[in-house]
């Protein structure tokens, strides 16, 4: 079955271009020998389980980087003259 790579929760197994990997992280899969590659969301991916198998996960809705709030100091100035 074809499933999008940021679709599969992390841990999952899969096959891409006859190679073998686990996902190790939202982006990161290890392949059969212990190499570790780099993923795109959107990269389709042959799972080797069937949905019902799959965890009940989805990614975030919002990416990373629109939830971080300014470091301290950096945001807008309060009070003051």
């Amino acid at each position: 079955m074809e499933l999008m790579f940021g679709k599969l929760p992390v841990g999952t197994g899969f096959a891409y271009y006859g190679t073998k990997y686990c996902k190790i992280a939202p982006s990161m899969a290890r392949n059969e020998r212990g190499c570790g590659s780099v993923f795109l969301g959107e990269t389709p991916v042959t799972v080797e389980v069937t949905p019902a198998e799959l965890l009940p996960w989805e990614p975030d809705e919002l990416p990373w980087f629109a939830r971080i709030k300014p470091a301290p100091g950096q945001g807008p100035r309060q009070g003051g003259s």
